[in-house]
């Protein structure tokens, strides 16, 4: 599920940490467990992500956390915090400075899941927005990152709760953080879908208590929307409705939870996915700002071809010390002689601008769009193995060839090339 994330455990416990280790390397990772004498050695193994396993108290932890925090905030990676406390009765819950997020034992390896993909995809976009800024200054650019996600305010977001819950609205709004202003709630899948298009949303919320199809069909959709292909999606059901956990991850579901929840646990998650998807926007700030004369195509905007090589060199050669899955996707322009011929060169240039920029918008945070030549755009995926890779591209060609602009003009991009590292 997840390609070689490298995971830490800082076990404070000293025990039955094997276990831990075992439920992660079924995900994908690569474990290492110290101790907490042990934690100058943190940054000498290059991790994706923390684990303080501290069942018994989580105090010394969370000091770890806060020391870390404070030291660098910018480039530390996410911290789980795991204790055997309940949620509601834990004062670590995920607001304490440098952890991100919390596992209260025992938990479902969907649980568990979830953390890790949420996670990964946080450090990437971090990893990413490093790698842009070392860029920038290889340019002779002075650069600064803006993008902290330790600052990310997560506070009244606009969230539509589709589906089946116990609570009342009004409940159910204050669980989920959302003022009367910014929250909706509908029962059926299409009144969602129709909501959500009309509307602005920072998440939905699902509450499946039947078939999941209608809702996994939603999801879908939302992730073939150029506007609200990276909407936070989280699901909560029953185990036996759920069946295979694996399908709505595939689908687009960010998060699952299993009834029964904890309404403060349900609020944290939410929180955590609507701050990614906060600190997702102020990469692309960051980006967007990176895209000057001397590293943009000036007909799209989108990165130029000298940019994409000296990127790929730094962004290979990483991938192959660390052992990474990079994938880049080639697309082809198809039939521009004839879009020239009928409505001239300046027409094939705003289709061109139109097909960049829908590129641009339906690619994630930590992708990289590059115009390659005059009818060829690349996308370049870190972390990325080849078949979601391939997913995603064919997704974005599905897009860009049934958005009205570009078919009037009877345009068409088709995925040329795949080239992994792996």
């Amino acid at each position: 599920m997840t390609q070689h994330a490298r995971v830490l455990v800082v076990d404070h416990d000293g025990r039955d940490t094997v276990m831990l280790a075992n439920r992660l390397q079924a995900l994908g990772c690569c474990v290492r467990t110290i101790l907490p004498s042990e934690s100058d050695q943190i940054d000498d193994w290059r991790s994706d992500m923390i684990f303080l396993r501290a069942l018994q108290s989580a105090e010394e932890a969370t000091k770890m956390a806060r020391a870390r925090a404070a030291s660098d905030s910018l480039t530390r990676p996410p911290t789980v915090l795991i204790t055997k406390a309940p949620y509601k009765d834990n004062p670590w819950n995920g607001s304490h400075p440098g952890i991100d997020l919390f596992l209260s034992c025992p938990f479902h390896d969907i649980e568990l899941a979830a953390r890790v993909r949420t996670l990964m995809r946080f450090r990437t976009m971090q990893i990413e927005l490093e790698r842009r800024a070392e860029m920038r200054c290889r340019y002779g650019i002075s650069t600064k990152n803006s993008a902290n996600f330790d600052q990310v305010d997560a506070s009244l977001p606009r969230v539509l709760a589709a589906g089946h819950f116990n609570e009342s609205e009004s409940d159910l709004a204050a669980i989920l953080g959302a003022d009367g202003q910014r929250f909706k709630k509908v029962t059926d899948p299409q009144d969602a879908s129709t909501l959500l298009t009309r509307g602005k949303f920072d998440a939905l919320v699902m509450g499946v208590n039947g078939a999941t199809s209608p809702w996994l069909t939603l999801c879908a959709d939302i992730r073939h929307n150029p506007r609200l292909f990276n909407l936070p999606v989280v699901m909560v059901a029953d185990q036996d409705v759920l069946g295979d956990p694996i399908v709505p991850y595939e689908t687009g579901v960010n998060d699952i939870l299993l009834r029964p929840i904890n309404h403060g646990e349900l609020r944290h998650r939410l929180d955590m996915l609507v701050r990614l998807d906060r600190y997702r926007r102020s990469v692309h700030e960051a980006y967007r700002k990176a895209r000057i004369s001397e590293t943009s195509d000036s007909l799209t905007g989108l990165f130029s071809f000298g940019y994409l090589h000296d990127y790929l060199a730094s962004l290979v050669t990483e991938a192959a010390e660390w052992n990474r899955s990079v994938t880049v996707g080639f697309f082809d322009v198809k039939g521009m002689l004839s879009i020239n011929q009928q409505h001239s060169y300046a027409g094939g240039d705003r289709l061109l601008r139109q097909i960049g920029a829908l590129i641009s918008r339906l690619i994630r945070g930590e992708d990289l769009s590059v115009r390659y030549s005059g009818e060829e755009f690349v996308v370049v995926m870190p972390d990325t193995p080849r078949e979601p890779a391939e997913t995603a591209l064919r997704r974005i060609a599905n897009v860009v060839n049934h958005t009205e602009s570009t078919t009037k003009k009877a345009a068409g991009i088709f995925p040329k090339l795949f080239r992994v590292n792996s």
